[in-house]
């Protein structure tokens, strides 16, 4: 099947449509978008794949990164350390704690660049929901400190 895909302004967000009008999910600003910290979070994946058992042990929580990209672009990754050992593009499920931060930050505080205390405290870093779970962040994100 052919489908005619209309992009479109609305507000601020590019959206895309499919020819019956309905609003495809995503849009165009993220779909196309390039994170640096894409990379990231395969890493993370590829590290909890690795020790999943493990790690879910120690952290046993869900965390929800809203980052920020080029352009106003966003993405949302689900990384679940709770039951699953999972790391998914978007929401999904119900978070335990809510991180949102550019992706230059996000990537700066992966590779030991930024602190997480510095960029929480100038406004950089917000987080929502449990505390305690937010300071095991580095154990999620810097052991193995990947390449980006």
């Amino acid at each position: 099947t052919a489908y005619e895909i209309r992009l479109s302004l609305v507000g601020s967000e590019m959206c895309i449509r499919d020819r019956y009008q309905r609003r495809v999910r995503g849009s165009p600003t993220n779909a196309m978008a390039s994170f640096q910290s894409d990379q990231l979070f395969s890493t993370i994946e590829k590290r909890v794949n690795a020790d999943k058992q493990n790690i879910i042990n120690k952290i046993k929580g869900v965390y929800l990164f809203n980052v920020t990209g080029p352009g106003g672009a966003k993405k949302q990754w689900t990384v679940d350390l709770k039951q699953n050992g999972t790391v998914t593009q978007g929401a999904v499920g119900k978070p335990d704690t809510t991180l949102t931060v550019s992706d230059e930050d996000l990537v700066n505080l992966a590779t030991g660049k930024a602190k997480a205390q510095q960029l929480f405290m100038s406004g950089k870093l917000k987080l929502q929901g449990n505390m305690s779970l937010a300071m095991k962040l580095d154990t999620v994100i810097k052991s193995d400190k990947p390449a980006l």
